[in-house]
């Protein structure tokens, strides 16, 4: 999925991923903090398969308790809408979304996080220039829509499902597989240093959000996958054409997508909503870092969480350093912690 035959971004890439995670902050709808009622957005972006999946998942999160309050998700995602359709500012499916935010009092300058899941329609050249042609329209797709949302942290991408069972030239194999190659050469395009797709404003003018594999999709239709023994069987798919997926297929996604925002240290802080869970044992990982270390890190993050940025805690439970009752955060919980590191050596409080 990574560099170096690796499943797991290089550690520059994961730290920028899950500092990234961290600063999600509500915002109205002209992008400003406002804590009381702002929100933030999960947005998807992609064809009639991403729509088909997300619509599902959306349904599963109906009247989910563990969710954040501050999160919206939004399907955004389109039939027909193929990747080289939506390459451009100009295509009106980019209205489209404008429209559907819009109706639900929402606007662009909300969406903070995508799941992007793209391919083209009927492509033919073989491998590897089927699978270039997506990487250079995904990489276009992702550059316009950083400038349709202007405050996005996160684009999550995802390859095709199975196609095995394909009875049409739409998107058979092996183009359904080699799809994952495009995902993989854009998000190693970031992580390489392409211009085109910054986004560390240390490194210049920012012009992509953070990019990481969403959840993989795909797996060798009845053999089970390794990691998880997903299948995909021909039930899976719509009888009409064996590329869209069936009522079950699309529940095989849904549950994919479900697994990963509530697990991956790069969405679960906006995800889901704080609780005492992300407290291990004692407090004072309030930087939420593996491991639950307690060091300087963790003072500077509580210090700007007080004074500078304001930004929301991963974990508020981990920074309820003096245990108190009411678990307001506040100059004790920071004296708490300088005693802890410099003074005392006083162990900070236990996770309630």
């Amino acid at each position: 999925m990574y560099p170096d035959g690796s499943n797991i971004p290089p550690a520059g890439h994961d730290s920028a991923g899950k500092k990234s995670a961290g600063s999600f902050v509500p915002l109205d709808s002209f992008g400003v903090i406002n804590p009381s009622s702002g929100v933030w957005i999960l947005l998807s972006v992609g064809m009639s398969n991403t729509t088909q999946e997300f619509s599902n998942f959306l349904t599963n999160m109906v009247g989910d308790m563990t969710l954040h309050p501050s999160l919206r998700i939004i399907d955004g995602a389109q039939g027909g809408q193929t990747a080289a359709k939506i390459r451009y500012d100009t295509a009106a499916f980019w209205n489209v979304i404008m429209t559907r935010l819009a109706t639900r009092g929402l606007s662009a300058k909300q969406v903070r996080a995508i799941w992007l899941k793209e391919a083209n329609a009927g492509p033919t050249g073989g491998f590897p220039s089927a699978s270039i042609k997506l990487r250079d329209d995904l990489l276009e797709d992702v550059r316009v829509a950083k400038r349709k949302f202007p405050n996005p942290e996160q684009v999550f991408l995802s390859s095709r499902i199975y196609a095995g069972y394909a009875s049409t030239a739409l998107n058979p194999e092996p183009y359904a597989y080699e799809s994952g190659f495009a995902v993989r050469w854009v998000i190693e395009s970031q992580i390489g240093g392409n211009d085109s797709l910054n986004c560390n404003p240390d490194f210049g003018p920012v012009v992509a959000p953070w990019l990481a594999w969403g959840p993989y999709l795909w797996s060798d239709g009845v053999i089970p996958r390794a990691a998880d023994s997903l299948q995909w069987f021909c039930d899976d798919l719509n009888p009409t054409d064996g590329t869209h997926p069936s009522a079950t297929g699309r529940q095989k996604v849904s549950r994919l997508l479900e697994a990963f925002f509530k697990s991956s240290p790069y969405t679960v802080p906006w995800f889901l909503k704080s609780s005492g869970a992300c407290c291990v044992a004692s407090t004072g990982n309030v930087d939420c870092d593996p491991g639950n270390g307690i060091d300087i890190s963790d003072l500077s993050r509580l210090v700007d969480y007080l004074y500078v940025s304001f930004l929301p805690l991963c974990c508020k439970e981990e920074a309820n350093i003096d245990g108190s009752v009411d678990g307001n955060i506040d100059i004790s919980d920071l004296s708490a912690l300088v005693d802890y590191l410099y003074v005392s050596f006083t162990p900070p409080a236990a996770c309630q």
